[in-house]
């Protein structure tokens, strides 16, 4: 008995259906905060490739690190630290330098600038996360090669609310990305001597090829240029 052809047309609908849903499926990627600004670029240049739309989800990288390892089902990992990518190296199938950035001291628009390290001192509320947060490990890293010690800082969850703190006016000032000072509502007071924060990209044991192919867009010049136009450096 030959099919009818409602259940022909039927049986198409759902080889099409099927067939676009494969095609908006998308890649999950946690990267860290300090990449917001740049991730709908890289989204953009790697759909063109012909590669999956970018899902993605920002925070500390520390944080991000913690939910893989625990089996949050995530393709790609995007660290502002070696650190955490070495921390759940178990989670992960392989990895590749991503880009450099540095550290820059911040104030509120219009607010007096400090001109050294030992000037934050003076200031009333000085912003930066925690040392389980790559911002903060950095921050705390400076502070500590020049001997300076703080008793004046409140603690952000990551760099991105640090920076809105700092536009907000809610702290005095903060140490922040270099790619973070140029943010409406803040000045750049000076540059932190010696600081050269690392970015790794890692695709983890559950993203599979799909993760490994985007590190590979990440290798490439178009990927390295959108990075080198938004204030990275090359790793």
């Amino acid at each position: 008995m030959r099919p009818s052809l409602n259940v022909v047309s039927c049986l198409l609908g759902i080889l099409v259906l099927t067939s676009a849903c494969e095609k908006r499926e998308t890649l999950r990627v946690a990267a860290a905060a300090s990449l917001a600004g740049v991730m709908p670029a890289l989204d953009e240049a790697f759909r063109a490739t012909g590669g999956a739309p970018l899902q993605v989800e920002l925070g500390a990288s520390s944080r991000l690190a913690r939910q893989i390892a625990a089996g949050d089902p995530v393709d790609v990992f995007l660290s502002a630290d070696r650190r955490w990518v070495r921390e759940i190296s178990g989670s992960l199938s392989e990895s590749t330098p991503l880009a450099r950035n540095g550290l820059v001291v911040v104030v509120p628009e219009g607010h007096a600038r400090p001109a050294t390290l030992a000037d934050l001192a003076a200031l009333d509320r000085f912003a930066m996360p925690s040392s389980a947060v790559p911002l903060g490990a950095y921050a705390r890293q400076a502070l500590a090669r020049s001997g300076v010690e703080l008793t004046n800082v409140v603690e952000s969850v990551d760099a991105r609310a640090t920076v809105a703190w700092v536009v907000r006016a809610e702290v005095d000032g903060a140490i922040v990305y270099s790619t973070d000072a140029e943010t409406p509502g803040l000045e750049r007071a000076f540059e932190v001597e010696g600081a050269s924060p690392s970015y790794v990209a890692a695709a983890t044991r559950h993203g599979g090829e799909r993760g490994r192919s985007f590190l590979r867009f990440l290798e490439s010049d178009a990927a390295k240029a959108i990075l080198s136009r938004a204030g990275f450096s090359a790793p």
